[in-house]
Formats: structure tokens, sequence, C-alpha cells
């Protein structure tokens, strides 16, 4: 026993001792005491109720120190037929043991000592799970990368612990200073811009004249009497102006005495995408075609721009200069000139945001740009070094040292004076594969030999032995998974971990390796692509014996990146425009060739006469058991991934998020939360499907 246990066994005796020693003459209450036999040594909360002639004796109580005795007092004259209920629950409020202790109460001694025994509960019982929040009216909502994996357009800081980002499909998120939260917008567009006077007031603009104001409690609409595209948003301070530009020369002003947006002459027609000021006299917008609007507190006019045209995407300043970036690696620097003047960036690439703090002035675009100057020439970072290429579309920050960037893939990141962190979780390497055997045994593969696996909780990136390119992934049994990849690239789990495999040399004629699909009896079929462009073959695994199919040769044959079947003796590969339907008899295969117009990236069936493949251009077709059939998908963005549980309940994505769904005979494109291009997708049961893509991208229906 551990002192703690003891030393209130000790103190519960005192009391007890006490109790007796005090009491001379008649007591004024009934004073039980109750020892508990077997209480459960990884309980935590003891619940007692107490019932006299069935009505209540006492309000219920809780018991969280020793749950192996506890005391009850009722009023002298209280008599009848006493019971006391007892519940014992752990950590998770599983109910560990409960019980009853009868007693009659009369006018015989009123102090006593009780025993009793409580029924352990096998298995322990539960409360059931909570409701899962609903991502409607999105089909999927992020696991990985958090808060999102969808990119930021616009950051704005307050304070240090005080930042936003927002971004597209809606995504809004704030940081506290310790962690980044995801904020519902209630609103799916795409958002460019945020503005924030303090934590009472954030504004965020974006597609469609779409303006939002709110705090972390909640974001609403507000009427902004355009349906253009707006870009950029700033504000002079609480209680200010309000700025928002967008396409076609739209300014817009906020009436802080009405709360309404007023449309204001801007003096271009050209498209703005950057507006910062200093004040309320001192208002600059950029836009296409080198265009630099000012306003004086009166009117908009046009800025002394020579030497470029380029399209300008960001603009920044203090009171002494002010800096604007574009197109082709484009820098524009006023310290109060008539005219402004180009500074060297040596880069090419779009820049696109800007922030001037002092003497430092940052700088990021396309391709992972960050360059900074600390009063001499622009260049590139000097100790980030991370080999991140995706860009970074927006720049905010609280002081020279304290600097915040968004861009592709929801990243986020902080530079803290010294270097430059990830402030978001999750990987950033390209979901390409996804297989399970239900709902807590799932795997993903990708880029740099990415395999990950989920438990019913949490994904858990494992080391696969290889850096190549996985592009699909299968298993028999969860100690019994298979991935391949680039460079005949050939993996196997055992169940604890990833063993590199020989892929067969009879099979030299395959390079990179598309595809992997097999039975639950072990079997299974690999295809991909060929170092020769007259043949092709496929490799069939049954019961570990290892045998070489060659497909056509002396043809011209496309890499097959896809493979569905109903057994290692009927099955279906594909790639571009060409289909194979593979059968086997006695070691022999025949083959049945289909070439519908088509360039197919998938295909899943869910029986031999009912077959789908998807491609390119959102084209779909569909085998009925005579012969492929085109049908409607309402979208022109390649679809790379396809999986369903049954005729009706079929997930096919693509490119750009697409996500389709069956709606008769036909597909229709559903809201899928991102914009990021999804490569595969998989369910293991109605409501319960996955998807994977660029970015590292993880999401899950929570429907």
């Amino acid at each position: 026993m551990d002192r703690t246990r003891s030393g209130l066994l000790w103190r519960w005796a005192l009391v007890w001792l006490l109790f007796l020693v005090q009491c001379t003459g008649e007591a004024e209450n009934i004073n039980l005491l109750i020892l508990i036999e077997n209480a459960p040594a990884d309980g935590t909360l003891m619940t007692v109720s107490a019932t006299l002639d069935g009505k209540q004796a006492m309000m219920p109580f809780e018991i969280r120190t020793s749950l192996s005795r506890y005391g009850v007092q009722l009023p002298k004259d209280a008599q009848g037929h006493l019971v006391l209920r007892m519940q014992v629950t752990d950590g998770a409020q599983c109910v560990l043991a409960e019980g009853e202790l009868a007693q009659e109460l009369g006018t015989g001694e009123r102090q006593q000592t009780l025993n009793t025994r409580l029924t352990t509960l096998q298995p322990r019982r539960c409360p059931p799970p909570p409701m899962p929040m609903t991502c409607s009216p999105l089909a999927f909502c992020f696991v990985t990368p958090q808060p999102s994996g969808n990119t930021i357009r616009g950051v704005w800081a307050v304070s240090n612990n005080d930042v936003w980002a927002v971004g597209d499909v809606g995504s809004i998120a704030h940081y506290d200073g310790s962690k980044w939260t995801a904020i519902k917008s209630g609103v799916q567009s795409d958002l460019h811009s945020v503005w924030a006077s303090g934590p009472s007031e954030v504004i965020v603009v974006g597609a469609g004249g779409k303006v939002l104001r709110g705090t972390t409690a909640g974001f609403a609409e507000m009427t902004s009497g355009t349906m253009t595209a707006l870009h950029g948003v700033w504000g002079v301070g609480a209680g200010g102006d309000v700025w928002a530009v967008g396409a076609g020369g739209t300014v817009l002003r906020l009436n802080r005495a009405t709360s309404q947006w007023m449309p204001v002459l801007s003096a271009t027609s050209e498209s703005l995408y950057g507006v910062w000021g200093s004040g309320a006299n001192r208002v600059y917008a950029v836009g296409d075609k080198g265009v630099i609007s000012r306003f004086n507190g009166t009117v908009w006019m046009m800025e002394n721009v020579v030497g470029t045209m380029a399209n300008l995407r960001g603009i920044s300043g203090d009171a002494s200069r002010v800096v604007a970036v574009g197109e082709g690696g484009t820098v524009l620097q006023n310290t109060g000139a008539v005219a402004w003047s180009g500074l060297a960036s040596g880069v090419t690439d779009t820049l696109r945001a800007a922030l001037v703090s002092g003497t430092t002035t940052w700088v990021v675009g396309d391709k992972g740009a960050r360059l900074r100057s600390m009063g001499g020439a622009l260049a590139q970072e000097p100790t980030i070094g991370d080999g991140i290429t995706s860009g970074f579309y927006a720049v905010t920050g609280t002081s020279a040292t304290n600097v915040w960037i968004g861009g592709e893939g929801g990243r986020l990141m902080n530079y803290d004076g010294t270097s430059w962190g990830e402030k978001t979780s999750g990987g950033r390497q390209a979901i390409r594969s996804m297989f399970g055997f239900n709902t807590q045994d799932l795997w993903a593969v990708g880029d740099e030999g990415l395999a990950m696996h989920y438990d019913g909780k949490t994904w858990t990136a494992t080391a696969s032995g290889t850096t190549e390119t996985l592009h699909s992934v299968w298993g028999s049994s969860s100690k019994e998974v298979w991935a391949v990849g680039n460079n005949r690239t050939m993996i196997r789990w055992d169940g604890t971990s990833w063993t590199v495999r020989a892929f067969p040399g009879n099979a030299d004629r395959l390079t990179n390796l598309r595809a992997i699909w097999g039975t639950n009896t072990g079997n299974f079929v690999v295809s991909g692509e060929s170092n020769q462009v007259a043949a092709a073959h496929v490799l069939i695994s049954v019961g570990g014996v290892n045998r070489v199919l060659f497909l056509n040769p002396g043809e011209d044959l496309p890499a097959y990146v896809t493979i569905w079947g109903q057994s290692t003796d009927d099955f279906w590969i594909a790639g571009n425009s060409r289909i194979e339907h593979l059968i086997g008899n006695g070691g022999s295969y025949s083959t049945f060739r289909y070439t519908p117009a088509i360039d197919v990236q998938a295909m899943w069936g869910s029986r031999g006469t009912d077959v789908l493949a998807v491609g390119a251009g959102g084209q779909i077709v569909r085998y009925d058991g005579t012969a492929f059939r085109v049908v409607a998908s309402g979208t022109t963005e390649t679809l790379r991934g396809i999986y369903g549980l049954s005729d009706e309940d079929i997930w096919i994505v693509g490119d750009k998020g697409t996500l389709l769904r069956p709606m008769g005979s036909s597909f229709v494109p559903k809201d899928s939360g991102t914009t990021n291009t999804l490569h595969t997708v998989w369910g293991a049961a109605a409501g319960d499907f996955w998807a994977g893509g660029t970015f590292g991208s993880i999401l899950h229906t929570v429907q």
C-alpha cells in the first residue's frame, strides 16, 4: 500500500475515533461507515446515491480520494429501508463496478460499520462515443496537415499571440501564441486577404465579393454590394477607414456609421491585388500592368511608375518608404520621390507579398522565395536551407524578428529572428495511394518513400526503407502489406517493420511500378512502366510463386497505372487509352482489349459486369458486361482515384479537389473541402471514407 493510500486510511480511522470519543449521550445523527472490500484499483471516481423507503434520502455525492470507504450521515430520526447505490468509473467515464447496500434504520445503534462488495463489470461499460462533428456542407475534414491543408492567401498579425490566416475553400485559422486553430467561416469561397484592428474586429475578403467580419467566436457575412473578386483589405485602425480592392479596379470603403461598404472611384480599371496605407490620407493599391494608385484623403490618383508594366501583387511600407512587388521578380520602392524606382530581387518568379519593418524588408513569392533586405540589396534569406519550393502568398509580422508567412498546402511558418520554423502539423509529401482493412487499420504511401499507418486515432509515419516515390499500396492482412514505386521498388510490411524486397529479375522490363492489387489470400498482381517502348508485362504472384506475363510484345504499349479484379485469374489493368481484361485458364491467360477514348488513371469495380475507369478531362467509362460506355461526370478535371462499397456508394477524386458522387446513372461534383489535387480515395464503411493528395493532405469524411 502506498503512503498516500495509507495516510488516507489513517485519517479515516482518526475521524471515526474522534467521533466515537465525542459521542456522549444521545447522538445527534445516524453515522454509517461503509467499507468496500474490492474497489477497482484503476477507478478514479465513485458516485453514491441513497434512498429511504424508495425516496431520495440525500443528494448524490462523489468520492475521489479513497474508494475503499466512505461515510454517510442521516438525521437521528431517520427510519425505514435505506439503500446505498455505488458506481465506480475510470478517467474515460467507463463504469468499472457497481453495487447496492441495504440497511434497516430504526431506533437502534446510531453508529455502524457496514461491509459490502461491488460487482465488477466485464467488460467495463463505457459511454457511447460522441457524435462526430460534421464537415457539412463539405464532404471532407482535414486530418493532416492542421489546421488546414488549403493554400493560405492572407495573414495578419495583431500581436505575437494574435495572428490570423485565411485561404482557399473558406479556410480561417487563428494563432494564440502556442497553436493554430481552425475557425469556421461559414462559406466555401476562396478567401484572399485578412486585416484586423484588434482581437474584437477581424475583416476577411475573398472571391465573389465575399466580406466576413468576426472574432475567434465566429464570423458573419457583410453585404459588399459586389460579386467581383476582392483580393486585398486594409484598415487605418479601430474605428477608422477600411478599404477593400479587387478585380476590374474595384475599390470599396467601409462606412463606419452604417457598417455598409461603398464603392469608390479608383482611377483604374485594372484588377487590384494589394492595399496598404500608413494613415487615412496615405493609402496605396497595386494591380495589373504596373498600376499603383494612391488615396490622398480625398480621391484616388495614379502614381508615376516608370519602366515596368509588370502585374503587381503586394504592397507594404512605413512612414518613410513603400515597397510593391509582383511578377517577374519585380520590386518597386518609393521613398517620397515623385517616381517609383526598381530594386533588384535576384529572382524571376512572381513575388506576391512584402513586409516593411524599419530598415528590414521581407518579400515572399513562388517556389519558396523568401527575400530579405536589411537596408541593402534584397537577397534570398541565407539561413533557410530547408529546400521548400512551394509558393508563399502572404507575409505579416509584429517586428523584423517576428515574421509570419503563409502559402501553398496550408503552410504557415514563423521567423523568430534566428531561423524559420514550421508552425503547422503534418508532413508535406504527396499521398499517392491508400488501402485499409477496417476503420482502425489503414495505410497511406507517397513521395520520398512515405508510408503512414492509421490505428483509429493517429496517423504515424513508419520507416519504409526507401526514398523512392511509392505509387500504390495493398495488403491481404495487417501482417502482409505491400507497396510499390519508382525504380522497381517493392517493400513488404510484416506487422512490425518494412523490408525492401528484390523485384524478380525476369521482370526486368518493368521500371517504375505503378500499381499493386490482390486478393485476401496473399495473391497479387503488379504493373507499371516499361523500359522498352514495344513491350510491357505484369508480375503475378500466387502463393509466393512469381510469374511474368508478357503483353502483346512488339506493340506500342502504355504504362499500366491501375489494376482491379476479382482474382489473380480474373483482373483488369489499364493506362492511357487502353484497358486489358486478363482471364487465366490453367496457367495461360486470355487478353481482352478495350480502347475507350480515355486516358485512364484509376479503376474500380463492384463485380465483373460493373467496372469503372476514370481519367483525364473528367472522363468516366463504365463496363456493363459487354462494353465500356461513357458516363457523365460534370467536370473536366483529371480524375485520379476511385473506390466504392456498392453500385450506389462510389467516390471519385481528382485535380483541384474534385470529388464526384453518383446520382442516378451519372456522377455529380460535390464540395470536397480542398482545392489540392487528390490522388487516392478509400473507404471502410458508408460515411467513413479517406482521401489523400498533394502537400501531405489526408482528409476524412465525418458524416
